[in-house]
């Protein structure tokens, strides 16, 4: 299967809202079984404040190998709440936080054997 790319010529108005345009005489076309649609906006931060999961400088708190929150146990982050990123960070990042869940739930170790 392939899909029809246009080649996109601005993604803003002049106004700076979200409003891409595109030159469909310039198209490629892709193969693949899956298309992933994203839209590349970040989460609202005014939930994290009031549950106090932000550190001094407005960031989340969290630790890097396990994804839980380093000011709330039993809160998981990843995906692009932690960072704005590739779709196979936020993946990695389920998987991630899926091992520590399982952990958590069991009464494990979560750092145990992993790096």
């Amino acid at each position: 299967k392939k899909i029809k790319c246009p080649r996109c010529t601005s993604v803003f108005d002049e106004d700076g809202r979200f409003n891409p345009k595109f030159d469909r005489s310039d198209v490629i076309y892709l193969e693949g079984d899956v298309l992933l649609v994203t839209i590349g906006q970040g989460p609202e931060r005014a939930f994290f404040q009031q549950e106090n999961l932000l550190d001094e400088r407005g960031r989340l708190d969290v630790d890097q190998l396990t994804l839980m929150s380093n000011r709330k146990e039993g809160i998981f982050i990843g995906g692009d709440v932690r960072r704005v990123g590739f779709a196979a960070d936020a993946m990695r990042d389920g998987m991630i936080a899926a091992e520590s869940i399982d952990r958590y739930l069991k009464g494990e170790d979560l750092k145990a054997g992993r790096e």
